[in-house]
């Protein structure tokens, strides 16, 4: 059996200590990798950048020979030794939900990260053995053998098994119709035990009751809860890790809504991409991309369900729902790139820049275009089936056409389940939703409409509303963060990062001053500086850009549009506001 040691000694310095031992092995040489990404962070992640003194030796401690021959993967010399470890030391100085660290209260371990593996021999059974404080306890999805030694069926199991040890854990623990699921927290925070156990079963049977099973008799809860603010969560086949903070608020709103919705949308991805998993990361591939233009689908109908299953269970009222849904709205209207690459495009780009912000109106979110996407499809379900069946059932003819049957899915695959339930040929939808750029807004009020719901429209301020300019005030200055491509101020020459230090020949340091100028004038001189150099714009063409949409239930929608509202949100449960 593959085995690994865990230990360190310096828990300020962050270094983990790791020795993976390697049995019974014929080959005169052979090849050991460190994953190059981590699945639920589609971009190469580099984390051989966190590992030093590398170093192979025989069961007699002699040194064996080996070479590094590309960035994670080291090939390495047995002299025909059947047995061999590799010993190595990986920095852990950054907390996240998809990082390894290590303090003097915790070592919390992404075993993607750090733990090598062998080629060839992904498939057997590891091992793994941690030499840490007696008191310290172990939270994680894997079996144990012991309280401080784990066992992994494969390298796939194992790199998809975060861990947290220490002293320190608070746990908590509840049963959501047949699954067992326990509640992890690391760090500050003083919880209100019975309103957490509350809404989490709430939303853990509704997610159950939509797939119509859960196969893991156990699912573990990860939370990491920061003194600052934080806010992200990665998915796992039986468990997840959320990051949130700070501490101190995390029962006060908005942060228990923001926590509430992070975990609920990553026990969707329990189905959603951990099971129902696209053809290009079945299995996955540690050493390279696993590019997938289906990102709209395991994160763009995660994120739309997160929030509304939220809702359907009686967690959110419909008020903090519609906040969560005005929040993608404002990203996806103030996001010119909606014009200029495709949510399938922008889901293939997630390895080039998904993550980044990348140059100025490139690109698309796949989680907000991918939500949008999803409401389109579900109200268009709802209304050509009469209120028959909606997207929980094209979503759990996926999962039983592909999971149960143990094979992956494309997009031919996902249309195919989008035509069998509704009865109609979606054509239209992959040619302008999933490929075309800028067709989002054309079918959005249509979609609205069909579930009793309106798109309002107000303004924000005059920089940005009647000029096309999004600002930042920064130590008394303000710099544009964008510009409409439409507006005269872009087209004259006005750029991103310029700093606006005048209107009207006039001295501005912050954003008060501004709009209290534009708000009484008729016409505007802007004077900027770029580069050390000052240049003046008359803007005198106004616009409507940057404008604020909220979406609301309309009170004058036709009686089968209410019938569809309660279909899409399980009206029966919330209280009835039209």
């Amino acid at each position: 059996m593959l085995k690994y040691d865990i230990t360190y000694s310096l828990p300020q310095q962050h270094f983990i200590d790791l020795v993976f031992y390697v049995d019974h092995v014929k080959e005169k040489e052979i090849k050991i990798h460190l994953p190059t990404w981590r699945p639920g962070r589609y971009e190469i992640g580099n984390f051989a950048q966190n590992v030093q003194q590398v170093k192979v030796y025989n069961n007699l401690l002699q040194p064996l020979s080996f070479e590094k021959i590309s960035k994670d993967c080291w090939l390495i010399q047995t002299n025909s030794e059947e047995n061999f470890m590799v010993s190595y030391r990986y920095y852990a100085a950054t907390l996240n939900a998809g990082s390894t660290y290590l303090d003097e209260s915790q070592l919390y371990i992404n075993p993607v990260n750090c733990f090598m593996y062998l080629e060839g021999r992904v498939e057997e059974p590891i091992q793994i053995q941690f030499i840490i404080p007696a008191n310290y306890h172990i939270a994680t999805q894997l079996p144990k053998l012991s309280k401080h030694t784990l066992i992994a069926e494969n390298f796939d199991q194992l790199a998809d098994s975060p861990l947290i040890a220490s002293a320190s854990l608070q746990h908590l623990q509840y049963r959501a119709v047949s699954t067992d699921f326990h509640l992890w927290f690391q760090g500050n925070v003083v919880l209100h035990e019975q309103k957490i156990i509350s809404d989490f079963v709430k939303f853990c049977t509704e997610e159950i009751n939509l797939f119509g099973d859960c196969e893991c008799k156990e699912y573990h809860f990860l939370i990491h809860v920061s003194d600052t603010a934080m806010y992200h969560g990665v998915e796992h086949l039986n468990s997840s890790v959320n990051a949130i903070g700070p501490g101190e608020k995390l029962m006060e709103e908005p942060l228990y809504n923001d926590f509430i919705g992070l975990c609920s949308h990553e026990l969707f991805h329990l189905w959603n991409v951990k099971r129902i998993r696209p053809l290009s990361m079945l299995p996955y591939n540690f050493k390279e991309e696993n590019y997938s233009s289906m990102g709209y689908v395991y994160e763009g109908i995660t994120t739309y369900y997160g929030d509304l299953i939220l809702l359907r269970a009686g967690v959110y009222n419909l008020e903090q729902y519609f906040k969560e849904v005005n929040i993608h709205l404002l990203k996806h209207f103030n996001n010119y790139g909606r014009y200029n690459q495709s949510l399938a495009d922008s889901s293939m780009d997630t390895w080039l820049d998904g993550y980044l912000p990348g140059i100025p109106d490139r690109k698309v979110n796949i989680y907000t275009e991918g939500l949008l996407a999803a409401l389109i499809l579900d109200a268009h379900c709802i209304a050509q089936t009469e209120g028959e069946y909606c997207l929980d059932d094209i979503l759990k003819l996926l999962y039983h056409d592909t999971y149960k049957k143990g094979v992956g899915y494309d997009e031919s695959t996902w249309k195919a389940c989008i035509e069998s339930i509704t009865g109609h040929r979606y054509d239209w939808y992959f040619k302008e939703i999933i490929h075309g750029c800028g067709f989002i807004e054309k079918y959005l009020d249509q979609a609205l409409a069909i579930i009793g719901l309106q798109m309002t429209l107000s303004k924000t301020n005059m920089l940005e509303n009647r000029f096309g300019i999004r600002g930042s005030s920064i130590d008394e200055k303000i710099i544009i963060a964008q510009l409409s491509p439409d507006s005269q101020a872009y087209n004259l020459g006005v750029a991103k990062d310029d700093i606006i230090i005048g209107v009207n020949s006039m001295p501005i340091t912050t954003m008060g001053q501004l709009l209290a100028i534009l708000d009484n004038a008729d016409t505007v001189l802007l004077s900027i500086s770029r580069n050390k150099k000052v240049y003046e714009y008359s803007l005198t063409e106004y616009g409507q850009y940057f404008m604020k949409r909220e979406i609301q239930q309309d009170s004058k929608c036709t009686s089968q549009s209410k019938a569809y509202f309660e279909k899409w949100s399980r009206q029966n449960r919330i209280e009835n506001s039209f």
